[in-house]
């Protein structure tokens, strides 16, 4: 499909399928629990699982696709290691189910045998899932830092005669842009509110402003 449409550019649904987090996981495995549950159900139904597919499984694989269709190969990558996620969790969740229930699964003669696939299992459930939690530990201190750097801004750039147009915060390089429209504010004083940055938590940041249409250096 991605070869043939004339719309190649990632649009957000997309790009939001290429970073999976520790919270995807959550979205994995309670689809497979909703997914499970209607499996056992008296009343048998395919479309709790049908739903768990659609919201875990497909929108991943679409967006693995794209990458491989736009040579996108972070997109291709991200939105695979996604659908691996999801579709590990939603079967961990359903082991579990089975589990808890007594619900009739496959018996192995030998004990051993049992146990090692059991460990299988969950050895890999957590190498699923320790890389969506780096990526979740990322995610959050960049949220983090985005509004620490938005209050700052909004409290130490409150001028009477100058306007703050507009931020540009860069979490990844710890920068912030500031545009000011109004009456100048000296030189001095921007370094005085620079060195403000560690009491509000942005140590490591880098505090740029421009004022009046000046451009960016």
């Amino acid at each position: 499909y991605f070869l043939i449409s004339p719309l190649d550019a990632a649009q957000s649904e997309l790009l939001a399928r290429t970073t999976p987090t520790a919270w995807d996981v959550l979205i994995g495995f309670f689809g497979g629990l909703a997914g499970i549950v209607g499996v056992t159900r008296k009343e048998k139904s395919n479309v709790i699982p049908g739903v768990a597919i659609a919201t875990a499984l497909m929108p991943p694989l679409c967006t693995a696709g794209f990458g491989l269709a736009t040579g996108h190969w972070s997109y291709f990558f991200g939105a695979f290691y996604l659908y691996t996620i999801n579709f590990v969790f939603i079967a961990l969740s359903a082991f579990l189910v089975v589990r808890a229930f007594n619900i009739a699964e496959k018996k192995y003669i030998d004990p051993e045998v049992a146990k090692r696939a059991q460990n299988y299992i969950f050895a890999v459930a957590i190498a699923t899932i320790l890389p969506s939690s780096y990526l979740a530990y990322q995610l959050v201190g960049k949220e983090v830092f985005k509004v620490q750097a938005t209050a700052f801004v909004n409290e130490q750039l409150n001028f009477k005669n100058t306007n703050v147009a507009q931020i540009k915060i860069d979490p990844e390089n710890r920068q912030i842009k500031v545009f000011l429209i109004g009456e100048h504010v000296s030189q001095a004083k921007l370094n005085d509110i620079s060195l403000r940055l560690a009491n509000a938590g942005l140590e490591d940041a880098k505090l740029k402003v421009y004022q009046n249409g000046e451009q960016e250096g």
